[in-house]
């Protein structure tokens, strides 16, 4: 009658305020005890804001390549996936590219890790200017990478003009 079923005994993700000042997240779990002919309730509140950190990275991992933040061969996957789907639909061509650095191993061995990892992040950086926002450039590891891109035209021909037309850029 009183609405406490909703709450008692079911822990929620809500938000609370810290003594700073600042919105934190929390878990609620209220349980109900009688006492001596009284009902109390008990609240228990943890700040959950390192799981959500944690949660995070995880999701990032999962799907994101640490060192160049681009996405993985998983979220890759997923969006040509999506890509096909959209192409059958909308009759729009796309491309899928692949794109590996000559030499990247002898860089590694001379040059040392650290300039190797600076070299992929500056790629990355360089490979996601050269295509558009709904375009995908991904990681798949090493120093292999995968351009897909959607929505390039109703014709083989104008697809392979434009796909041509970003592979030029990227060169």
């Amino acid at each position: 009658d009183t609405g406490e079923a909703r709450i008692i005994g079911k822990p929620r993700e809500v938000e609370g305020l810290h003594r700073d000042g600042a919105l934190i997240p929390i878990s609620l779990a209220v349980s109900k005890m009688e006492h001596m002919g009284q009902t109390r309730f008990i609240g228990v509140v943890r700040d959950t804001t390192q799981r959500r950190r944690d949660m995070e990275e995880i999701r990032l991992l999962a799907f994101y390549d640490p060192l160049t933040g681009l996405p993985n061969r998983r979220l890759l996957m997923d969006r040509l996936r999506h890509a096909m789907q959209t192409s059958e639909r909308t009759r729009l061509y796309c491309a899928l590219m692949f794109l590996d650095l000559d030499h990247f191993k002898l860089l590694n061995d001379t040059m040392g890790h650290e300039t190797g990892d600076l070299l992929l992040q500056q790629v990355a950086t360089r490979l996601g200017q050269c295509v558009g926002p709904a375009d995908a450039v991904a990681r798949l590891g090493g120093d292999e990478f995968v351009l897909l891109l959607e929505a390039l035209g109703p014709t083989g021909r104008e697809g392979a003009t434009r796909a041509e037309a970003v592979a030029a850029t990227i060169l």
